[in-house]
């Protein structure tokens, strides 16, 4: 467990300027609805530079099979029906082949589910169709959800009666097979095999070369000042049945030096770059992880989600105290990373603020110099690509008077893959909550809206 540290700055829209989990028992669900292209776009043009790579195509051929959400390439799906067909895939090839031009891509507006016993959603309303779908009276924390085809899974850390570890803590597994509406326990995983009385926190699912790992972080138990004492494991389990059974979490990382010392890192965000490579495309899983300490934040690599290495420290401030980090690649060849850095640099009921982090192919050094006068507590970031640019939404939790916490809606406006560029913060929405709310994921619906948990 790490400190936690307290309010808001005031203001709709910040600009750039020059960390920690929140207690509930209950995990909600809300439907977003995110803004529509509706505008003229070249087919398979993923990143809206007016080309089409064979990564692009790459990222097409995987939508159509199910392995990959729309939202990843929305272009990919040239009659814009909501899915990505052999005859899109037909469009996609000839654009690449420069036989083809940009063209409106007209998306009908999808009706937002309603859950049984809510409200419906408001017509104007970014986030919606807000339930609980879970709650047991204990502590509950750190959601993920990943689409499978036609299922979405989604797991969240629990068993706890507050935040500090122990070995009762465990992974809860759901299934939807309608879209969200409805969930189902299948499985769990827990810290049983784990030595120490060591915790499991901080899932993260990852479907890799058709493998499907679930990720977590685990600690020693007790209350760690800045994750002090924790000695943070990257932890794996595999699952070979779509998530109802997994194989014992195992540690899967270890940093250790010439002398023997090990740097214990809890790995936060896992992030998937498909790039080219004399003609051959090839996909890479990385990840941000930050260290005991909260000193640093480092970017791993993995070819296969099995064996990593670690590629560069993105930030190292005693001072700033960097935790949880974002990550996406940007460029023709998914060449610039941007990673947003949780700075908890202020006061301990202060705010603190967010680092834009950015590094070019190999990835050996990061620019940190831009900052945001906003905290972004375990963020959760979604790039929407249109002709006119991308558009870059992340949900994150932020702090309000006396250490209460909310989650919330923004929208970053700006060039965040130039180090130069200003950015704008814009807050959309404040999620509703009788207490606090924590860390966020999402799972797409179809083109336009997104399961957010």
């Amino acid at each position: 467990m790490s400190h936690d540290r307290g309010s808001k700055r005031n203001g709709a829209t910040r600009r750039v300027l020059r960390a920690r989990r929140v207690y509930t028992a209950l995990a909600c669900l809300w439907a977003v609805t995110v803004p529509s292209l509706g505008s003229a776009a070249l087919p398979g043009d993923c990143d809206g530079d007016a080309t089409v790579t064979i990564a692009e195509l790459m990222t097409a051929v995987s939508i159509a099979l199910g392995t990959r959400p729309l939202a990843d390439c929305l272009a990919a799906d040239a009659d814009g029906d909501g899915a990505v067909s052999i005859s899109d895939l037909v469009v996609d090839v000839s654009a690449a082949l420069g036989r083809a031009t940009a063209t409106p891509i007209v998306r009908t507006p999808t009706a937002t589910a309603t859950a049984v016993g809510t409200a419906p959603p408001s017509a104007a309303g970014f986030v919606s169709d807000q339930r609980i779908i879970y709650s047991d009276g204990l502590h509950n924390e750190n959601t993920e959800m990943i689409r499978l085809g036609d299922r979405i899974l989604l797991i969240f850390r629990g068993g706890e009666t507050g935040q500090i570890g122990s070995e009762r803590a465990h992974i809860n597994v759901f299934e939807s097979l309608d879209d969200g509406r409805s969930f189902t326990l299948i499985g769990e995983v827990n810290a049983n095999d784990l030595p120490g009385d060591r915790d499991i926190r901080d899932p993260k699912l990852v479907e890799m070369n058709g493998r499907l790992f679930l990720y977590a972080i685990s600690r020693l138990p007790g209350a760690h000042y800045r994750d002090l004492g924790g000695q943070a494991w990257l932890i794996r389990a595999e699952s070979s049945d779509g998530g109802h059974t997994w194989t014992p979490p195992a540690k899967s990382y270890a940093d250790v030096d010439s002398m023997g010392q090990e740097t214990f890192w809890g790995f936060w965000r896992f992030t998937k770059r498909q790039y080219v490579v004399d003609g051959a495309t090839r996909q890479t899983l990385f990840a941000t992880g930050y260290a005991d300490g909260d000193l640093a934040v480092a970017l791993f690599a993995s070819d296969d989600g099995v064996t990593w290495q670690k590629r560069s420290t993105i930030i190292a401030s005693y001072d700033d105290v960097p935790s949880e980090a974002e990550l996406q690649f940007f460029g023709d060849n998914h060449d610039t990373a941007v990673a947003l850095v949780r700075l908890d640099n202020q006061d301990i009921l202060a705010d603190g603020e967010t680092a834009i982090c950015t590094a070019q192919e190999p990835f050996a050094t990061s620019e940190c110099g831009r900052r945001i006068a906003q905290r972004l507590d375990g963020p959760t970031w979604v790039v929407r690509v249109a002709d006119s640019g991308s558009r870059n939404f992340v949900f994150a939790r932020k702090h309000l008077p006396c250490t209460f916490k909310r989650t919330a809606a923004y929208e970053l406006r700006g060039d965040l893959a130039d180090p130069a560029a200003p950015i704008e913060v814009c807050e959309i929405q404040t999620l509703q909550s009788s207490g606090d709310t924590a860390y966020t994921s999402l799972a797409p619906l179809d083109a336009d809206r997104a399961l957010l948990a």
